[in-house]
Order: structure tokens, then sequence, then C-alpha cells
């Protein structure tokens, strides 16, 4: 199920067919040997079931839309992230078309995903956004990714599982507050919600970040 409006496409999707997606037309064959799929399908799975349920962890309400998330594996979750990123640079497909992470970042990434190694929380930093419809979440909802750019940092923008993962790909120093929020070594993040006809007001997310703390 698809629908249009502006410049984006939505299609009604969760974390496991979007992976799907980017394993059609032929990138898994070319790009990931048997056993790379497995450790890249182990990271998935670790995640679909930590936001849907199977894997336990603790959420504590921090205020109005905002909620601190603990006991996560970061090693799991934070490569989990940085493979989506990977392959939405590498795809061919029109639909990741505006993510182009450039000759660095994408050797970076790779041999990050390739040795296992999530890198430090403020190195390819992720904020994660639940979106919601009339103040109730969105399971399954995915939208082409876009670049933003947010104090001199350009930041893709995804969403797909119910959430809008916001990724800062910089050289320069991330901002504490998004470090702040973004998952840390000790299995920590803090989740905040957006309603969907505000996604476009991400950056303007991030600024009240910074005002509330």
């Amino acid at each position: 199920m698809e629908w249009h409006e502006k410049n984006f496409r939505y299609q009604i999707l969760g974390i496991h067919s979007y992976y799907k997606i980017i394993r059609q037309g032929g990138i898994k064959e070319k790009l990931l040997c048997k056993e790379c799929e497995q450790i890249f399908s182990c990271w998935e799975n670790y995640v679909n079931k930590t936001l849907y349920g199977g894997v336990e962890s603790s959420i504590r309400n921090l205020s109005n839309r905002k909620w601190l998330v603990s006991g996560l594996d970061y090693n799991k979750f934070k490569l989990f992230q940085l493979s989506v990123l990977w392959r939405a640079s590498i795809s061919n497909q029109e639909f990741f078309k505006s993510v182009n992470l450039g000759e660095k970042h994408e050797s970076q990434i790779k041999e990050m995903l390739k040795n296992q190694n999530p890198g430090p929380p403020e190195k390819y930093a992720c904020i994660l956004i639940a979106v919601m419809f009339d103040r109730k979440p969105i399971k399954d909802l995915m939208i082409n990714p876009t670049p933003i750019r947010q104090d001199n940092h350009r930041v893709y923008r995804f969403v797909f599982g119910g959430f809008a993962w916001a990724y800062f790909v910089s050289s320069h120093f991330i901002p504490e507050v998004v470090r702040h929020v973004t998952i840390n070594e000790s299995g920590e993040m803090i989740i905040s919600a957006l309603e969907v006809h505000r996604l476009g007001m991400i950056t303007g997310l991030i600024n009240n970040l910074k005002i509330n703390g």
C-alpha cells in the first residue's frame, strides 16, 4: 500500500520489509556474502524485537512525548543503524537516490560493519523519533530518505518501522544535544515523538531539544 504527498512517497512497510527492498535489484548478490547477510540479519532481528517486543528493555517517561530507553545492546543497535545507512547509500534503487554518503563515509562505515565495530556514539549518531498520528504510533510507515542541513551537518532522514531515524553524517563535532539523545555505550537512548504531518520539522525538533535540554 502506498500514497503520495508532494515529493515524498509513502509505503506501508516495517523493518523486515525495509531490508527486503534494499536486498532487491542484485545488491545482496553483488555486495554481501552469505556470512555477512547472516550477521546483518542478526542486527535486524535484534532491533525488530527491541522495538516491537521480544527483547527486554526498560522505558521511563521523562516528559511529554519523551522517553528514556535502557538495557539495549549498544553494538547490535548501532550496527543495525549503520547498516541501514550504508545499504541505502550503495543502493541503485530510485527510492534511495537521495542518499549519497560519498566515498569517504561509505568506506568508513563499510569497515565498521566488516569489523563489527559500532564506533563511539557520536560517530554517525542517529536520533530516533517515534512517528505518531493523532497521538497513536504508526508502526508500518516508510518514506523515501532525504538529506537536510542542521548546524552545518548533513542529516539523512529515514522513516520506517514506525520511527524517523535522523543520521548525522559529518566530520565536524556533533552537538552535545544530539549525543545526549542518541544511543550510548551504556545501552541508553532518548526517544521523542512527532506527529506524522510534522516530519518535515525534524530540524525544528532538534532545535527544540536544544531549548528544553
